[in-house]
């Protein structure tokens, strides 16, 4: 048979089948030195599958791979890696107990010329050049458990690079990055292809795509339905590729607000800080919480909902005044949370659908400290036919689901506690358009069912598609709030840039 000479990476003919599912089915697709190659599909289209047989994780079952010139069959991770095709999976890998270092260099320590010893000098050394590339302010001897999720990710990422990769897979690079730590990263990405390196891009935001890659492939159902030139790509193009048929639109029309206030805040403080944060949430109003990664977006929630300890604060619901010491009260109370990483603290992965939707309120399902089993089974059913949750039942575990299909059965988890106020961090965070499209629709129905939502998310469009209202969030304080009429992307970036002025010529006046 012929070799592909010409490219760098070559897929014929690829397919690969689970029980009861063809997850790739006669899939092509090629990959050119110094190439940005973006890999869309809905979530379930065969894009994980694809880029685990690339990387040695599960083997094909029929078709070939072409590298360098070779046709080559990897039985392992190892040895795809050690053929220098690298992958950075949207689930991080990190070991929490070890250094920022340790974790870069992990298995390719630098050892010493006698001794077999490692050379932490040198380790160092190598790392802090790494970091340089983020431009990132963290020692090589920070521990990963006491970095962000936005340094994790970047970690995860150097630590590819340092593999001196000559394919790189990157799934949802920027799911957990801010605009800034996003634009490093396409940075790195060109500096990358002049080194000839090919790179693989896996998202789901369809502007990123079109704006990083050369070309744009895209899975549906495990088949390969095309390929085309980001120049010639366009949102509504990729969409109808995507799911075969257009989506008119990814927002919702707005609803009517209540001049009730469900949820009031007033005077919420951090432990360690001097801000204070005061708010109202009305009733059928989506209110939109936008800032910059690290701002304190999250965190406003979090000590709403008892999960971080504070300093002071007070708060209503509907009027009334609640004490709120631990999460237990907040649900007791009617307030829903969220989180924004689903895998880590909002699911229970290796139990069933049914379970994780019951989990937030087992006592409702509980008769004389038994489960009612037949109960959950139809509240599961109940919520996963209102979610669309594509499974084989409400039995299946939740881990092996698509990421779209675990967030929709984490909003059932806590939509079963009937809240009078969501609050709701990333909500389409790593799914793909048109599951962002359904949560979008049902966030909507619930505002327009008298639910209040506090959303938190760093996309901006979805914070001007789906807001009445806007709080811009600076170093921990509501620096604006702005009507959806009133605000756009340029308007949030200004209100926080002149944020972080105002405190740098602070800083530098108290430092004079």
């Amino acid at each position: 048979m012929a070799q592909d000479t010409a490219k760098l990476l070559s897929v014929h003919n690829l397919s690969k089948a689970f029980p009861g599912v063809k997850a790739l089915d006669d899939v092509d697709i090629t990959l050119d030195k110094g190439e940005v190659l973006g890999l869309m599909g809905e979530n379930g289209a065969g894009k994980s599958t694809l880029m685990k047989i690339l990387c040695g994780v599960y083997k094909r079952d029929s078709g070939r791979i072409s590298y360098l010139g070779r046709d080559i069959i990897f039985s392992r991770a190892h040895d795809a890696q050690v053929a220098g095709i690298i992958p950075v999976y949207q689930e991080l890998s990190l070991c929490e107990n070890m250094t920022v270092a340790e974790n870069i260099f992990i298995h390719k320590q630098p050892v010493k010329k006698f001794g077999n010893v490692i050379d932490w000098k040198k380790l160092n050394q190598e790392t802090e050049k790494l970091l340089a590339l983020f431009k990132l302010d963290v020692s090589p001897g920070t521990l990963v458990a006491d970095c962000s999720v936005s340094l994790r990710q970047q970690v995860e990422i150097l630590k590819a690079i340092s593999f001196n990769p000559k394919v790189l897979i990157l799934d949802e690079p920027t799911s957990s990055l801010g605009q800034r730590e996003a634009d490093l990263l396409f940075r790195i990405i060109e500096r990358l292809k002049k080194q000839d390196i090919g790179i693989i891009y896996i998202a789901h935001n369809v502007d990123e795509v079109i704006s990083i890659s050369d070309r744009i492939s895209v899975l549906r159902d495990g088949r390969h339905v095309g390929t085309i030139p980001s120049d010639q790509a366009s949102e509504t193009k990729l969409i109808q590729m995507m799911v075969g048929r257009t989506i008119d639109s990814l927002y919702p029309e707005m609803g009517q607000v209540e001049d009730r206030p469900v949820l009031e805040v007033r005077h919420l403080a951090a432990e360690d800080s001097e801000q204070e944060v005061s708010f109202e949430a009305f009733k059928g109003e989506i209110l939109g919480v936008a800032g910059l990664v690290g701002s304190g977006r999250s965190r406003i929630a979090k000590m709403i909902f008892g999960l971080e300890p504070r300093k002071s604060g007070e708060f209503y619901v509907n009027g009334q005044q609640v004490k709120l010491k631990n999460h237990r009260d907040a649900i007791l109370h009617g307030i829903a949370y969220v989180p924004k990483d689903r895998k880590a603290h909002g699911l229970f992965l290796d139990m069933e659908i049914s379970r994780n939707i019951v989990a937030a309120r087992l006592d409702k399902y509980c008769r004389r400290g038994f489960m009612d089993l037949k109960l959950e089974q139809e509240e599961a059913r109940q919520y996963s036919k209102l979610l669309k949750i594509k499974s084989s039942g409400v039995d299946q575990e939740v881990k092996s689901l698509s990421g779209g299909n675990q967030q929709k059965v984490l909003l059932g988890k806590w939509l079963s506690v009937k809240p009078k106020v969501l609050l709701i961090d990333e909500p389409t965070r790593g799914i793909d358009v048109v599951t962002k499209s359904e949560i979008h629709q049902l966030i909507r129905q619930l505002a327009n069912e008298g639910v209040a939502i506090v959303m938190i998310s760093s996309e901006l469009p979805e914070i001007l598609g789906m807001s009445d209202q806007i709080l811009v969030v600076n170093d921990g304080k509501i620096i604006n709030k702005l009507p959806n009429k009133d605000a756009s992307q340029e308007t949030i970036m200004e209100c926080i840039s002149q944020a972080i002025a105002q405190k740098q010529r602070v800083n530098h006046g108290s430092h004079s």
